[in-house]
Order: C-alpha cells, then sequence, then structure tokens
C-alpha cells in the first residue's frame, strides 16, 4: 500500500504526490535494490527523486511519465500486487495528475489498483485532469452519501451520552447535513463549552461549518494568547511546517510555539503525529480562509523570506511567492527561477510554467530571457501561449545570437503548429533583422524559408528563384553550421530532380548519432534527412537512422523520438515492400499516438511513405480511419503536408472502389504537387490519377504516364520507371502494352521495389491470360502471388489468386494456423520471447503495454499449438 495526500499548500510541488507515494519504499531500499529498480527506461524517473539520471530535456517531459511507469512495472515484477492510495487528489500537483492518467490507460494485465479520493466540485486545473481521467478512463466513480439521521444519532449518542435528547441529534444532523467531519468538530465543540447540561438546539444551529474557523482561534486563544497566531502560521506553511519555521512566522519563541503545538493537538485540532498536520484538511482551510485576504498575503510574504532564510527548497519557498504581491520578498525572482529550473527538471512543466509566470511579475527581473524559458516549457504542454512569448523575447533580447536562437525556436513551433503564413512572415523579418550579422543561426532561418517557399505552391516560385543561390551557400560544405539548411535542400531535392548522388551528398557526412532534439528544441532538421534517405531508396542508411531514432528516443524517454523512429522504420519497411513488418511499426505508432494524445498532423510524411502498407493490409483499418478523418488546417492543407495526406486518402478510396472519391482527392493532389514538380521517386500521383481518369480523358491520361517515366529515367529510379511503364502498359493495351508491361518487370527485377515488381507481374500476366497466353500468364501469375504473400500485400495476393483461378490455375491456400498465421505483431513478440526475453523487456523494445505483449502470446501459443515458453523457438523457426 503506497499513500499519498494532496495539500493545498503543495499542489504547485511537480510531482510531490508522487514522491510521497515512493518516497519511503525508495528510501528503505538499499543501493543495489535501488539501482536495479531503476535500471532500464526507469532511470527516466530517477531525477524526479533526486537520485541523478541524465534528468530531462525540455521537450521530452513525458520521460518521467514513460519512467515512472517501468518503475512501478519493476516493482509489480519483484514484489506483490500494489495499491496506489491517493486522498485529497483535488489537491494533487498537476504532474502526478498526469501520471495517474498516463498509468490509468496502461493498467491492463497489472496486479495493481489506483485509488483516488476528491472532491468533485473543487475548482481549478486539478479538477479539469481529474475530469479528463474519469471520462477518458470510465474509471468506476463512490460517490459516499452524507449519513443519516440515524447515523448521525449514533455518533451524538456515542459522544454526549443522556445529553443526546432526540431534538439534539436532529439539530446535529440538520447543522452538519450529515456530514461525518462536521459532526465530529461540532461535538467537540460542545464537549468544549460542556458544563454538565444539555446543549440547546438553537446553539448548535448555529454551529455549522462556518464555525469552525472560530471555533479553532477560540480553543487555540485559551491556550495561550499566541496561539491564534500559531495556528494560522500552521495554515499558511501548511504540511510542510516544522517546528522552526513556525516559531519564526508566528513571532514567539521554540519553547512556547512547542508547549502550543502540543494544546493544540491535545484539543484535536492538530494531529497527534509528527508534522503538526491538522486534523482535518477542512479544518486547515477554514482557519486559512478566514484570515483577511490581504493578511494572507503578508503572511506568505513572511514564509517565503523565513523559509528562504532557513535554507528551504526553492520550491517549498515558490509555494508561497506565488501567494503574495510581487515586490515583497527579496530574491524573489531568483527563488522562483531555480524553482522552475527544478520542476522541469523532474519533467512537471506545469509548475515550472506557474513558477515562471510568477517570476515575470517581479522588478527588474532579464524578462527576454524568463520568457524565452517560459515558452520552452510552454512547449511542452502544447500552450498556445508560448507563441506570444517567444515573440516578445525575440523583440526584447539585446544579444542578436540570442534572439536568432528565440526565433528559430519559434520557427518550428509555428510550422508545427500548422502556422505557415505566421511562420513565414517571423522568418521573412527575422532574416532581415539579421542580415548584416554573421551568425551561425542565419543559415538556419535560411533553411527555413526554403522549407516554405518548397513546400508550398503559393510561394513556390521564390523558392525556385533562389535556389541557386542556397546550393552555392552549402556547395562543398559538411559542417555543423550548414547542416540544417544542406538537409532541407536535400529533402526538396530529392523530390525534385536532382541527382541522387547530390542528395547523399548533402546529407553526408551523417551525425554520429541522430536526435530530434538540436539545443534546447526538437528539430525537424532529422526528419528532413530521413526523408530524402528514403525518396532515393538509400534504404540501409535510413534503417540505420531509423534504429538510432528509436533508440535515441527510448534512452530520453521521449514519445515523439520512438514514435519518429518507428515511424521511418515502418516507412522504410514499406518501401521495400515489407508490409508485414510496415503493420508492425505502424500498429505501435498508432498505440503511442493514441495513448500520448498526439496528433496525426505531425505524422502525414510517415503515413504518406507507408501508403502502400494502408492501401494493401487490412488489418491497418484504424491508421485508414485515422488519415481520412485527419483535417489539417489552412493554408497548411494547401501545402505538400495536405497533398501528401489526399494522395494516401486516394488510395485507400480507390482499394475500397470508391473511384470517384479517389480521383477528386488525386485531382486535388495534383494541384498541389504539380507547381511542386514533385517528381516520381517522391510520389506516383500522376501514374495513379491516370489510371482513374475515364475513358474520354485518355490523351490526357497517357500524357502524365509518359511525363512519369521521362522524369523517372532522368532520375535513374528503377522503382518510379517501372511504375510508370505499367501504367503506359495499362493505359495502352495490346502488344503495345503488353511490352511496357513487359519492360516493367525487368526494370524492377533485382531493385529494392519487391512490391511494385509483384504489381507488375500480376498485371502482365492478367494481360496475357486475357490474350489467352494462358500457361505464361499462369507461370507469371504464381510468382507475382508468391511475391504478393511474401510482401504481405493481401489485396493484391487476392487479386492474384482471382486472376489464377480465371487462368486455370488452383491457388495455394493461405495458412491458418502455424508460424506462417502469426500477425506481424504476434511474430516479433513471440521471437523476442523465444530468444529470452520477459514481457517487461519486451513491452520495452517494442513500446507496448504489457497487456498486448500477453495477448500476443496468447494468441501465438494457440495458433502454434504450443503450451509453454520454452516450446516458442521451436514452433516458430526461421519464421520469426
Amino acid at each position: 500500500m503506497l499513500r499519498a495526500r494532496g495539500s493545498e499548500m503543495e499542489r504547485d510541488f511537480g510531482f510531490g504526490l508522487v514522491r510521497q507515494l515512493f518516497g519511503p519504499l525508495l528510501r528503505s531500499l538499499d543501493p543495489p535494490a535501488r539501482a536495479q529498480l531503476f535500471a532500464g527506461p526507469a532511470v527516466l524517473a530517477a531525477a524526479i527523486f533526486g537520485l541523478g539520471g541524465e534528468g530531462l530535456e525540455v521537450g521530452a517531459a513525458e520521460s518521467s511519465l514513460y519512467g515512472l511507469f517501468w518503475l512501478l512495472a519493476g516493482l509489480l515484477e519483484s514484489g506483490p500486487p500494489v495499491v496506489l492510495a491517493i486522498d485529497d487528489a483535488h489537491w494533487s500537483d498537476s504532474a502526478s495528475l498526469r501520471f495517474a492518467r498516463y498509468l490509468g490507460q496502461r493498467l491492463d494485465g497489472l496486479p495493481l489498483l489506483l485509488a483516488l479520493a476528491a472532491r468533485p466540485s473543487e475548482p481549478g486545473v486539478q479538477a479539469e485532469l481529474l475530469r479528463g481521467l474519469v471520462a477518458d478512463l470510465e474509471v468506476p466513480t463512490l460517490r459516499p452519501a452524507p449519513l443519516s439521521e440515524a447515523g448521525t444519532a449514533a455518533i451524538v449518542r456515542a459522544r454526549l451520552g443522556a445529553g443526546a435528547s432526540g431534538e439534539v441529534e436532529a439539530a446535529a444532523h440538520e447543522a452538519t447535513g450529515g456530514n461525518p467531519f462536521l459532526i465530529e468538530e461540532l461535538l467537540t465543540e460542545l464537549a468544549a463549552e460542556a458544563d454538565g447540561a444539555a446543549p440547546a438546539t438553537d446553539r448548535i444551529a448555529a454551529m455549522g461549518p462556518e464555525r469552525i474557523a472560530a471555533s479553532v482561534s477560540e480553543r487555540a486563544g485559551r491556550l495561550d494568547p499566541l496561539g491564534v497566531e500559531v495556528v494560522r502560521a500552521a495554515a499558511v506553511l501548511g504540511d510542510a511546517a516544522d517546528l522552526r519555521a513556525l516559531t519564526a512566522l508566528a513571532g514567539s519563541d521554540r519553547e512556547r510555539t512547542a508547549a502550543i503545538l502540543d494544546g493544540l493537538a491535545a484539543a484535536s485540532i492538530l494531529a497527534p503525529e509528527p508534522g503538526h498536520r491538522f486534523v482535518h484538511p477542512l479544518v486547515r482551510a477554514a482557519v486559512y480562509e478566514a484570515i483577511p485576504a490581504a493578511g494572507r498575503a503578508g503572511l506568505h510574504a513572511r514564509a517565503a523570506a523565513v523559509l528562504l532564510a532557513q535554507g528551504a527548497d526553492a520550491e517549498a519557498v515558490a509555494a508561497h511567492l506565488l501567494l503574495c504581491e510581487p515586490a515583497g520578498v527579496e530574491g524573489a525572482a531568483g527563488v522562483l527561477e531555480r524553482a522552475a529550473a527544478g520542476a522541469a527538471l523532474r519533467g512537471a512543466p506545469d509548475s515550472a510554467i506557474a513558477y515562471l509566470r510568477r517570476a515575470l511579475e517581479e522588478p527588474g527581473v532579464e524578462r527576454a530571457e524568463l520568457l524565452r524559458l517560459l515558452a520552452g516549457v510552454e512547449v511542452v504542454v502544447r500552450d498556445a501561449a508560448a507563441i506570444p512569448h517567444l515573440q516578445e523575447a525575440a523583440e526584447l533580447a539585446a544579444d542578436p545570437r540570442v534572439a536568432l536562437e528565440i526565433t528559430l525556436g519559434l520557427a518550428d513551433l509555428l510550422s508545427l503548429a500548422g502556422q505557415w503564413e505566421a511562420a513565414k512572415q517571423l522568418v521573412d523579418s527575422g532574416l532581415a533583422r539579421f542580415e548584416r550579422d554573421e551568425l551561425p543561426g542565419r543559415l538556419d532561418l535560411e533553411a527555413f524559408r526554403a522549407a516554405y517557399g518548397g513546400y508550398d505552391p503559393a510561394w513556390v516560385g521564390e523558392f525556385h528563384a533562389d535556389l541557386p543561390r542556397l546550393r552555392a551557400l552549402v556547395a562543398g560544405r559538411g559542417d555543423e553550421e550548414s547542416k540544417r539548411l544542406r538537409w532541407a535542400l536535400a529533402a526538396m531535392g530529392a523530390i525534385r530532380d536532382f541527382p541522387r548522388s547530390e542528395v547523399l551528398g548533402l546529407i553526408d557526412p551523417p551525425p554520429p548519432g541522430w536526435s530530434l532534439p538540436s539545443g534546447d528544441r526538437e528539430s525537424s532538421a532529422v526528419p528532413a534527412a530521413t526523408c530524402a534517405l528514403l525518396i532515393v531508396d538509400a534504404l540501409t542508411e535510413a534503417e540505420t537512422m531509423a534504429s538510432a531514432l528509436t533508440e535515441d528516443g527510448r534512452r530520453r524517454g521521449s514519445v515523439i523520438g520512438i514514435v519518429s523512429g518507428v515511424g521511418f522504420s515502418a516507412a522504410r519497411n514499406s518501401r521495400l515492400g515489407l508490409l508485414h513488418a510496415a503493420e508492425a511499426d505502424l500498429n505501435v505508432m498508432v498505440e503511442l499516438i493514441d495513448q500520448n494524445h498526439l496528433s496525426l498532423m505531425a505524422l502525414t510524411t510517415m503515413v504518406h511513405f507507408c501508403i502502400d502498407a494502408v492501401a494493401e493490409r487490412p488489418q491497418l483499418a484504424e491508421v485508414a480511419a485515422m488519415v481520412e478523418e485527419l483535417e489539417l488546417p489552412a493554408p497548411f492543407s494547401a501545402t505538400q503536408s495536405g497533398g501528401m495526406v489526399l494522395e494516401v486518402r486516394a488510395a485507400i478510396r480507390a482499394a475500397r472502389g470508391d473511384r470517384a472519391g479517389a480521383l477528386a482527392d488525386l485531382r486535388a493532389t495534383a494541384e498541389i504537387f504539380a507547381p511542386l514538380e514533385a517528381g516520381p521517386r517522391f510520389s506516383h500521383w500522376r501514374s495513379s490519377l491516370a489510371l482513374l481518369l475515364p475513358e474520354s480523358e485518355h490523351e490526357e491520361a497517357v500524357a502524365l504516364a509518359a511525363e512519369e517515366l521521362s522524369l523517372a529515367r532522368a532520375v535513374e529510379s528503377p522503382r518510379a520507371e517501372g511504375v510508370a511503364l505499367r501504367t503506359l502498359g495499362l493505359l495502352r493495351g495490346g502488344e503495345e502494352g503488353v511490352a511496357a508491361l513487359r519492360e516493367s518487370a525487368a526494370v524492377l527485377h533485382g531493385s529494392v521495389a519487391q512490391l511494385e515488381l509483384a504489381r507488375s507481374l500480376a498485371e502482365l500476366g492478367a494481360a496475357l491470360r486475357r490474350g489467352n497466353q494462358r500457361a505464361e500468364a499462369r507461370e507469371l501469375l504464381r510468382e507475382a502471388a508468391d511475391l504478393a504473400q511474401r510482401c504481405g500485400a493481401e489485396r493484391l495476393e487476392e487479386r492474384v489468386h482471382e486472376e489464377l483461378r480465371v487462368a486455370g490455375a488452383r491457388p495455394r491456400r493461405r495458412a491458418l494456423s502455424g508460424a506462417a498465421a502469426l500477425t506481424p505483431g504476434e511474430r516479433r513478440v513471440a521471437a523476442a520471447a523465444a530468444a529470452g526475453a520477459t514481457n517487461r523487456e519486451i513491452a520495452q523494445d517494442l513500446f507496448v503495454s504489457l497487456r498486448t505483449v500477453e495477448m500476443h502470446l496468447t494468441n501465438a501459443y494457440r495458433k502454434l499449438d504450443i503450451s509453454s515458453r520454452s516450446e516458442l523457438a521451436g514452433a516458430i523457426g526461421g519464421a520469426a
């Protein structure tokens, strides 16, 4: 049983409740046991407890949640079932509630009970998080009813004995509404006033909830004239109050304060255990709220000064600074900034934001730097305020280097938010502002402007006119300063007609390790370079990149990093025609997106690269649905990203027979891709559109396919050439068409585009069957069916099987059991288990839940007809 209780004074402490839950247990472990518990991804949570670790980077705050989950999974794996009991969750810090929500989505398969008690109507951010948790997880909610009149009467009789008449019992119930705590408070007050006579019912009626504070003050005042000051100091300091701080804030001496505290415990105002907590949070709240507002603010300022002088933790001081007026405590801004740094280190961005916003209210602060820090944390929680804060910081920064770095961060943010026009205006003004400064980051601004022009039909003319100058800027360079511009040009060059050697030269030399962060921000440079590698079919390099990104994401606990690595792995496998593997990666990507509430908008590129997997694999219906429902903001929807979404949607619609819908999407795609000069290495939109055009537009269809063939040969892309030849073969028909289909298959033989080869063989076999050349047709169709099955192209395989039946052949049946029947996910999990990995290790490596691992293993055992882990290796053999 791990327990924690929220406190009104501590609700801005990042991961305060999490530290309450796990802290005592962690302190009880010897160093080797603690080190074992923080092995693997759990190390990402070490900073939360002040136990070292690499710390959490801004932009990867989810790493703290990821690490906490695996810390808890380790506890459950090595010990008994666990109950996490959180009381007064309405006073929880936001970071702890986010963990509760994160954990709640991953409870399946864990021997764990998560129980939270909270007031349902308490206002504030915490209440919103609690409501979201309940709504998202559909958790059972218990709402205890007030005590009945009979229940109230039983308590009154037990405490008052003979003085408990029916009228007294009824008055007590009426005054308290059946609230057990208020009943106890009322009875405590009555006992303090009793002189042996039965209490008057009118006296009871006047002693409802509003009397608690007055009652406590009266009882404290009877103990000592300074009793009221001590009890108010305890209410202001909260549960963290100690004797030294209470003494200083109350203006007393140590012995006198200690005596008063003992008296308050004896009077049932403070709890008897150490810590000087109030007997109930409602008592503390009543005392605190009875202090006039100005007096409360003054007491908090004094408390902050006292704690600061006593060397208290920065967050403990900051909790009081948040509740007092600016300029009331010397050094407040520095304390708030340190508190924010500590909260960010632990991955508690909400707390860091609160501290930094308060620091901005202090006089004489370095506003530009604070705004930059604040916006960096606001980005983590996707707070739109980050944009105006960065804009102001950039304007205020006197140092041009700092101003340029802020401008670059804002440009990244505006791009990710889809605010395309605002981003371009920012970059244009930045280039004008820093025109005379020889700053390294200026080339990064050039990269941004190139991207805005190169990916948007509205501005692509400017980009094409400027392209010679941009190429000259990076000619012969391989340094870090030019990297972003080189990689941006590599991506745009791969899409257009840059020779493959030039594209690879712009990326060379590759970094020793691929990682999304660049300085304090997530960088779009790595995705740009990765896309370039994929487009020119440098798939070995792309595989290295995807693995490095995945490992880097795992190390940092960055969901965005992991999604990028897994997504690019899916893209690479789809380009190779390994649709089974692409499906497994895409499913992991979807699970991560769903669990972490990420938008698919940021993943349009990866889904576009996986267009074949989405179109050919019925099991990816969930991804297809996400694409069809995706709405990009204008004018972002009119850029290349919008075209990619449209092209994938067209493929999905065509696969289900919606030719009209697919044609409309492809025409819209053409309006975006044509002015961008998107070549066939990047997209086969010309061929796809040509095959959907009606017979009345046959000449346009042939022209589109011929144009694609010419472009493909110019860039020496076997994949693109084979697709264009196949399209021309289908459009021309007859002997000329068969010749083009034969040439398509010949070009694709030996290339990495094995799925395209299967398609060309299928179309050639079908054409020969229609020409009554059945023997050769059956041979080619069998080869196409075998390739389609190996690629995992299920819809293509089904079409080829139908052709084989028409050609008089009997296609092979799909395996329904054994290793061949395993799904990609089942195959991966089974292979890992066969190699000796535990369920926890498999879940960590594949980024899925423990429940998913157990489900895949159960299905694998059934299909393989085995009953134990030890039989897996022999059962799956080389199929894994």
